[in-house]
């Protein structure tokens, strides 16, 4: 590994209809759905790097990742699913939207 992605938190981000968008950080937020059955409620969830593997519905909404003291991402997501693992989270969506798309920025990710 580099020295400058030494000790960060590889973000991938993924849907069928665009490139994946990639980026280290040091943090990782997003929401998660109440269980189906009510019983467990859902709320933020926040990995990073040496986070246990896991495997996470996302609930619509953003995805923050942060660095350096700030934020370098928001994407909003639609219909995803999250792998967690000890170096990164991998996302893969329905839809993605980064922030700023919706008012005519360019992607971020060209294919």
């Amino acid at each position: 590994m580099s020295a400058m992605g030494e000790g960060k938190l590889l973000l991938t981000l993924s849907a069928p209809d665009r490139a994946q968008i990639r980026v280290r950080c040091d943090s990782v937020r997003f929401a998660v759905p109440d269980s189906a059955d009510g019983k467990i409620p859902g709320g933020s969830v926040g990995i990073r790097r040496g986070h246990a593997d896991a495997l996470m519905t996302v609930a619509d909404g953003d995805v923050l990742a942060f660095s350096d003291g700030g934020q370098v991402l928001r994407c909003r997501v639609e219909d995803g699913v999250a792998a967690v693992g000890a170096d990164g989270v991998t996302v893969l969506a329905a839809r993605l939207a980064p922030d700023g798309e919706e008012r005519g920025a360019p992607e971020r990710a060209k294919r």
